[in-house]
Formats: structure tokens, C-alpha cells, sequence
């Protein structure tokens, strides 16, 4: 039960947070090429690489923690002067997974929505995805929520990237494996809403991760 009701959490306060802190830049969808009301996108390989904004919620980007369930776990985004392979800048989520009166629910991570929730993607297309990360020697995760799963428990990857070194990850869509809990969804690929980076585990003191060049890969 505590990871179910972790992971509810997670995404009741990301959902509530779209409709109250998107910006006009992070409403739109560059990488959409074909997108109606009725039909999902066909995205451009590449999602994210943080260049040429001022803040992680410009960028489309909002942190989360389990104060939703009156955790007292903490994270702040901010963008890094620094990225992979040469470039600016990189997305960086840091803080703390503090265990609070529930022991049970501590978490603290990131997450987007595309088009700031307004847009479906189908990635049959492509076979993954992969983005370039460094850590702190903590194992975090990688979630791709999906319409279709309704109970928040979508699929996700562990990763853990290198400490204060870049890493790709490459995260091949048949890797991907649903939450242990709630109604049992197939991946399809036809209907994925975001992108989102989580902590594992707790608690942890003090944790630093950086992401960057977020895109599908064929």
C-alpha cells in the first residue's frame, strides 16, 4: 500500500499543478508535427534540451514531493549553467527525502506534461528513449505516463547515472514495466502525456540529479 499511495500522490498534485502554474512557452508543443483533438501527435525525436530559457517551469517542468500527503520531503528545479555533451544547460532537480509522520510516503522528483497537458503522443515509431543524466550515486527512475493508465501507475525504468559524470541512458520501450499495483495496462505507445523523473527509495539526506537532450530514439 505505501507505494501505491505514493504514487497517487505523485500525480494528483502534478494534475493539480498544470492547470495553475503553466506559462504561455510551456503550453506549446514544438515537437508535435501532426497533433487535432482527436488523434495523437507524431513527435519530433527530440523533447527537451533546456537551451534558451530562464527556468525549469518555462521549460515545461514542475517539481513534486510527497507534500500533497503531508510529507515534508523537498526539491527545487533550477537550470544548470552546464549540459551534456557541450550544451548550456541541463535540468536539475535537488533536495531532500525526509521520512515524515507516514514513514511510508516519502518521494520527491520532477515532471512535464506535453503541451502542458494538452497533447497526446503516439512514439510507435521510434523504439526508446534516452536522455543523458548525472547523479549522485542514487538510483532514480524514469516514468512515461500514459493515458490509458488510469490509476497512476504507469511505466517506468530505474536508472542510476554516475556520480558528478554525464551518462546517456538509452531506455528501450520494451524495458518499461508497470507499477505493482492498480489495474494492469499493456504498453502501446500510442498515448504517452509526459515525462518524469522520481527518487527510489528513502530516505535520502540530500540527492542531486541533472538530465538533458530528453528525445525518442529509432
Amino acid at each position: 500500500m505505501r507505494i501505491l499511495s505514493s504514487f497517487i500522490a505523485i500525480f494528483v498534485i502534478a494534475n493539480f499543478s498544470w492547470a495553475v502554474a503553466q506559462t504561455p512557452d510551456s503550453t506549446k508543443s514544438p515537437s508535435a508535427v501532426v497533433s487535432d483533438s482527436n488523434k495523437a501527435a507524431v513527435p519530433k525525436p527530440q523533447l527537451y534540451n533546456f537551451e534558451d530559457k530562464k527556468t525549469a517551469l518555462e521549460c515545461g517542468w514542475i517539481g513534486v514531493t510527497d507534500s500533497v500527503m503531508n510529507g515534508i520531503s523537498k526539491v527545487a528545479l533550477s537550470l544548470a549553467p552546464e549540459g551534456a555533451s557541450g550544451t548550456k544547460q541541463s535540468l536539475k532537480m535537488e533536495g531532500s527525502v525526509i521520512a515524515g509522520q507516514n514513514p511510508y510516503v516519502m518521494f520527491a522528483g520532477c515532471a512535464s506534461r506535453f503541451g502542458g497537458g494538452n497533447d497526446t503522443y503516439d512514439v510507435t515509431g521510434f523504439k526508446g528513449i534516452k536522455f543523458w543524466a548525472k547523479g549522485d550515486g542514487n538510483t532514480y527512475r524514469i516514468d512515461l505516463p500514459a493515458a490509458a493508465v488510469t490509476d497512476y501507475m504507469f511505466h517506468s525504468f530505474p536508472f542510476t547515472p554516475p556520480a558528478g559524470e554525464w551518462k546517456e541512458i538509452k531506455v528501450p520501450f520494451i524495458g518499461l514495466k508497470q507499477m505493482p499495483y492498480g489495474k494492469k495496462v499493456a504498453w502501446t505507445g500510442t498515448d504517452v502525456v509526459g515525462v518524469q523523473f522520481f527518487t527510489v527509495g528513502g530516505p535520502i539526506e540530500k540527492f542531486s540529479l541533472q538530465v538533458d537532450e530528453i528525445e525518442f530514439y529509432k
